[in-house]
């Protein structure tokens, strides 16, 4: 999917003429968009009622990661936002912006997954005019059986990572076996690195032994024509 921004739109927007199973109040709770229209930096926009655009802005530090950390979290930096404020954006240009509707946490109530997509037009930073560009409604039955088979197995997993077994036995082993791998990982790129030089030393040696023939041949040649050249007085 790539990188995106985030869009809140608090201006009135145009809703499709035929609904289908949702009501004009999905549309209307649902304010957050995404957009690949912009920058691409995962900021977050927002066009208010009257129509001007804005940019949220940050202002903080990085925090260096802790090399001893339990997690990968702890190990990595992260940057950690001290203040926020939003300012105008005078972006002139269309603003595509899209999302599911409705929401993710109602939308298993209809038979159909909705995809709603606008194009804006802006004029330094002031909506010029939004149209509806896309509606589509999606018979979502086979979504949503692999979401209970994928919630179900998650279900199953966590609930054996609760048990005795796993907490005392079972990851214990998993640690095990991951080091185990790490380490014949690190052989098998040892052992290889090992065997390319060995074959280079090999080549490099067979064609010190070839430089060194064709010079003793040469050196034969040039006193058997020394000998010629006396025998026969030339």
């Amino acid at each position: 999917m790539g990188m995106f921004d985030d869009i809140r739109v608090e201006y009135k927007l145009p809703l499709p003429k035929d609904l289908g199973e949702l009501s004009e109040n999905h549309f209307n709770s649902n304010t957050d968009y995404q957009t690949k229209s912009l920058h691409n930096l995962l900021d977050h926009y927002e066009i208010r009622e009257d129509g001007s655009l804005w940019i949220e802005d940050r202002e903080g530090v990085y925090i260096e990661g802790d090399p001893k950390g339990k997690s990968i979290t702890q190990r990595l930096g992260h940057f950690k936002t001290l203040k926020e404020w939003q300012e105008p954006h005078k972006y002139t240009g269309n603003i595509t912006f899209y999302n599911s509707v409705p929401d993710n946490s109602t939308r298993d109530n209809f038979r159909n997954d909705y995809w709603i997509e606008y194009t804006a037009k802006i004029v330094e930073g002031k909506l010029e005019s939004v149209e509806l560009d896309k509606f589509t409604a999606t018979p979502n039955a086979e979504r949503k059986h692999s979401d209970n088979v994928y919630n179900k197995k998650d279900k199953l997993i966590s609930e054996f990572q609760r048990t005795f077994f796993y907490r005392y036995f079972y990851k214990y082993y998993l640690k095990v076996i991951r080091i185990s791998l790490r380490g014949f990982y690190k052989a098998t790129v040892i052992f290889a690195h090992l065997w390319r030089i060995n074959k280079i030393e090999q080549y490099l040696d067979f064609m010190t032994r070839r430089i060194n023939n064709q010079s003793g041949v040469t050196a034969l040649r040039k006193s058997c024509d020394e000998k010629f050249k006396i025998k026969h007085g030339n």
